[in-house]
């Protein structure tokens, strides 16, 4: 918990999902962080009213972080093309793949910048402060992003969800 009292939003974050929401763009939050953590936290920073889900663990080791996407996408009752995770993670790259949704990391959080280019997947720098990047059906207008496969990446499917999953 101590851990989390000192965390901070990324520069740009209030107005990136801001300017999500004033599009109508539906929002979640799908995190390792255990659910009633995030609940707090997503308060403390006023931040509930933009997001439709929250969604936390219910233990610590983010066991199952994949199937909660699942689970995730499923219900929002859209094609898992239109969806994009962002993350600071390669497992959230490698989650997003399992559940067939866009993934595009973002530098500053858990991992280094040299193993989330391990990734295959767009890096940004950090969160845009103007506009969003990113588009729909696996496109980012302003980036060119564009959805990779494992084959394309040359990644094979890890057995487990935790298989790349360091703070390193």
């Amino acid at each position: 918990a101590k851990r989390l009292e000192e965390c901070r939003l990324h520069q740009g974050t209030w107005d990136l999902l801001e300017w999500c929401a004033a599009r109508g763009l539906r929002q979640s939050l799908l995190s390792a962080t255990e659910q009633g953590q995030l609940e707090d936290a997503v308060a403390d920073f006023g931040l509930t009213e933009l997001f439709e889900h929250v969604i936390g663990q219910s233990n610590c080791h983010a066991v199952g972080k994949a199937e909660r996407a699942r689970e995730l996408v499923s219900s929002l009752d859209v094609d898992p093309e239109q969806v994009v995770l962002v993350g600071d993670t390669v497992h959230d790259a490698h989650v997003a793949e399992r559940v067939g949704v866009v993934c595009v990391l973002v530098e500053g959080g858990h991992q280094h910048r040299e193993k989330l280019d391990s990734a295959g997947v767009e890096v940004l720098d950090g969160l845009p402060v103007a506009g969003i990047p990113l588009g729909v059906n696996g496109v980012a207008p302003n980036t060119g992003l564009k959805p990779l496969t494992a084959k394309a990446r040359g990644i094979k499917k890890q057995e487990s969800d935790m298989a790349d999953y360091s703070n390193d």
